[in-house]
C-alpha cells in the first residue's frame, strides 16, 4: 500500500491533466478549518480551479437555514482562525488562502454566495462540481437531515451542479495534522469521477454523494476500506433532550452546568442487527469510509410515488 504522501501525489498527477480539471466550489459549515486548507491545496496542485465560499464562525447543525432580507454589513466578532475580524466587511476575502471568500452567515448563505456571486466572477457559469467539508465530525443518520455539509450539497443539486459531501470524525478538529490524509482520501475518490460520454455529467442528474470517513491515525489513512452504504436508522450516538447537563456523561465531561440541553447518548449499545450492516453509522463506527449516494430533496422512489396514488387515489383524483 502506497504511504499517503505517495498515493496523494500519484492521484493528483492523474487529475492534473486538463481533461480533468475541473471548476469546483469549495463549502463547508465550519469556516476556516486545516481539513478545509488542506483540501483547496490539494485540488489547486491537481490543476483544479477552486474558489472557496465558507462561514465566518462555525455552524455545524444549521442545516439549510438561511436569514432572509438580512443587510450583511460588518462583522460584530472575529471569524474562525483569523478569517476575518471584528470590524471588517461582512463578505470578504480570507486574506491567508487564494480565491477564498467567508460569509456572516449560515452554511447556505456561504453556497448561495458561491454559487450567485463567486462563480459567475471566476468563472461565467456554475461550477462543475460543489465539494462541501471535509466536516469535522461525522454527518450519519439523522444527522444528515441538520447537517450544514449535506445541504449544502443539497443547495448545488437544486441549482443542478453535482456535488459531494464529504464529513471526516470529530478527531480532526483537535488533530490538524490528519487535514493532509483527509485531503488525501477526497483526492482518491474525486480521481475515481468520470464524466458521462454522453451529456458530459460527473453524476447523474439530481443525484450526489455523502462520503463519511471513520477515525484513523495519523499515517493510517491509506490503509481504509471504502464501502457502499445507505442511509438506514444506525445511529452511533443518537442525539437526546435532558433536563441536566451536568448530570448526563457526555455533558459532565465538558463541564456543561445544570441545565437542561441537547447531548448524545455515548452509553448505548453498539451492536447492529444484520440487517443494518450498510446502514452509513455501522460503517463509520467499525473503521471503514461510508459512501452513500443521495438524490435531490425528500423525492421518493417509484415504488413509493405509486403507492401513494394508489393509496390516496379517491383524495388525490386519480
Amino acid at each position: 500500500m502506497l504511504p499517503i504522501r505517495l498515493l496523494t501525489a500519484a492521484v493528483s498527477g492523474c487529475l492534473a491533466s486538463p481533461a480533468f480539471a475541473l471548476n469546483i466550489l469549495l463549502t463547508n459549515d465550519d469556516g476556516l478549518t486545516p481539513n478545509l486548507q488542506a483540501l483547496q491545496s490539494a485540488l489547486v496542485s491537481a490543476g483544479h480551479s477552486v474558489v472557496v465560499s465558507v462561514p465566518c464562525t462555525n455552524q455545524s447543525g444549521k442545516g439549510m437555514s438561511l436569514t432572509y432580507l438580512r443587510p450583511l454589513t460588518t462583522l460584530q466578532s472575529d471569524c474562525r482562525n483569523g478569517a476575518a475580524r471584528a470590524g471588517d466587511p461582512a463578505v470578504g476575502s480570507i486574506a491567508s488562502m487564494d480565491n477564498a471568500y467567508y460569509v456572516d452567515g449560515t452554511p447556505a448563505m456561504a453556497t448561495l454566495h458561491g454559487l450567485d456571486v463567486l462563480a459567475p466572477r471566476y468563472w461565467g457559469a456554475l461550477p462543475d462540481l460543489v465539494l462541501s467539508g471535509p466536516n469535522e465530525g461525522a454527518n450519519v443518520g439523522p444527522l444528515v437531515s441538520m447537517s450544514g455539509t449535506v445541504s449544502n450539497s443539497q443547495i448545488a443539486l437544486f441549482r443542478g451542479v453535482p456535488a459531494v459531501a464529504i464529513s471526516a470524525h470529530m478527531s480532526t478538529e483537535k488533530q490538524p495534522e490528519l487535514a493532509p490524509e483527509v485531503a488525501g482520501l477526497t483526492m482518491t475518490f474525486l480521481a475515481q469521477l468520470k464524466a458521462d460520454p454522453q451529456s458530459g455529467a460527473l453524476l447523474p442528474p439530481g443525484v450526489g454523494i455523502n462520503i463519511n470517513y471513520p477515525e484513523f491515525a495519523l499515517g493510517e489513512s491509506a490503509a481504509l476500506e471504502w464501502g457502499y452504504s445507505v442511509y438506514g436508522s444506525y445511529d452511533p450516538a443518537p442525539i437526546m433532550f435532558v433536563a441536566d447537563l451536568s448530570q448526563d456523561p457526555l455533558g459532565a465531561r465538558y463541564g456543561m452546568p445544570a441545565y437542561p440541553g441537547i447531548t448524545a447518548d455515548v452509553r448505548r449499545d453498539t451492536s447492529f442487527p444484520e440487517a443494518q450492516q450498510d446502514d452509513m453509522g455501522v460503517l463509520t463506527s467499525t473503521g471503514r469510509i461510508a459512501v452513500t449516494a443521495m438524490q435531490l430533496g425528500y423525492e421518493a422512489t417509484p415504488p413509493v410515488r405509486q403507492w401513494l396514488r394508489l393509496n390516496f387515489r379517491e383524495l388525490l383524483g386519480e
